[in-house]
């Protein structure tokens, strides 16, 4: 049995020491309402890494911005927004793009490179800079988040520096990519279109509402869509972006579904890109796995009608946690569970 009892969750706030220690959740119904529930890649991938996480993120965490939040819902709510400086870093450089695309679609020049540089250098600074008792950042974590290495264990003001020109240098190699790609030639094709920029698309698939949220969707004159999503790192799913695409057709009516659609992933970080034709077979291979993904949160609910989820207690703790939860920003929340199991 693998455990976490010398897993320590490091030198944090005195804010955060306090609320973590308070205690379990109120069983009282929130007072902020639920959101309907709708299925996405991203809350299945976090489903996929941990069911606590899950439930932590979406439903521990719920109103945790409120003034009349518990000490428990709002730590939850203030770890939803820890970050890590490779997830700020692909936020920043899909943010150039979608300024470009929107340049673009405006028949406005370009940003420069040096334009895009200044503008990510200050945004990965506000946050690799900021520290454990920024007033921002307690008062308003979704807005100013803060590092999971400064909250857990501490990063000291030099190694912070650091860090930000190894970001740095890493995002000018990554726009420089993204300047250089292919798709703004196509973009650019007299007759083309930009569909959608970053804009989440909310559809029916299998009966299930689904978010897609799509970096681009150009439309060329030829009768071809194309749907994009930028990568910045190693990993990338062509499947996710031809649901994507499903749902950019389903959106867009009958008079898009005949029409050739192709999924793009483009990596930056290898200047590359990978790009597949939607068929149905593709399609239905992305809805079931879809529809399984979906049948796993539901199971995960007492009322799938209003969104209310089991028990806290009923979403599984990582079954292999000991490298896993270092790195997990809900660290606080679980780690005495483990330690409890270990003495038992």
């Amino acid at each position: 049995m693998t455990t976490l009892a010398r897993i320590s969750v490091g030198r944090r706030s005195p804010h955060s020491v306090a609320e973590a220690n308070s205690g379990g959740r109120s069983s009282s119904a929130p007072r902020t309402p639920r959101p309907a529930f709708s299925w996405s890649y991203s809350r299945a991938a976090l489903l996929d890494r941990c069911e606590r996480l899950y439930y932590e993120h979406y439903y521990g965490s719920h109103g945790g911005g409120t003034a009349d939040a518990s000490p428990s819902t709002r730590l939850a709510f203030r770890l939803k927004h820890l970050t890590s400086p490779n997830a700020e870093l692909g936020r920043a450089v899909h943010r150039r793009a979608s300024e470009i695309a929107i340049a673009i679609r405006a028949g406005a020049p370009l940003p420069t490179a040096a334009a895009l540089h200044a503008k990510t250098y200050g945004e990965l600074e506000s946050v690799i800079m900021r520290g454990p008792n920024d007033p921002e950042w307690l008062s308003s974590p979704r807005r100013a988040p803060l590092l999971h290495e400064v909250f857990y264990g501490g990063m000291s003001f030099t190694r912070r520096r650091t860090l930000l020109a190894e970001m740095t240098a890493r995002a000018t190699v990554l726009q420089a990519a993204l300047l250089a790609s292919p798709v703004w030639h196509a973009a650019s094709i007299p007759g083309a279109a930009i569909l959608f920029i970053d804009e989440p698309i909310l559809v029916s698939m299998n009966g299930i509402s689904t978010i897609a949220t799509p970096d681009l969707v150009l439309r060329l004159p030829n009768d071809r869509v194309i749907v994009i999503d930028w990568k910045t790192g190693a990993t990338g799913d062509l499947s996710q972006v031809i649901l994507y695409a499903h749902a950019v057709q389903t959106a867009l009516g009958q008079g898009f579904a005949a029409i050739r659609c192709e999924a793009w992933l483009v990596h930056l970080d290898r200047a590359s890109l990978e790009a597949a034709t939607v068929t149905s077979a593709r399609v239905e291979a992305g809805l079931a796995a879809q529809r399984a993904s979906a049948t796993r949160m539901h199971d995960l609910l007492d009322d799938p009608a209003h969104n209310v989820p089991r028990p806290r207690a009923a979403f599984r703790l990582a079954t292999d946690p000991n490298q896993a939860c270092r790195r997990c920003k809900m660290l606080a929340l679980c780690s005495q569970e483990f330690v409890s199991a270990e003495a038992a």
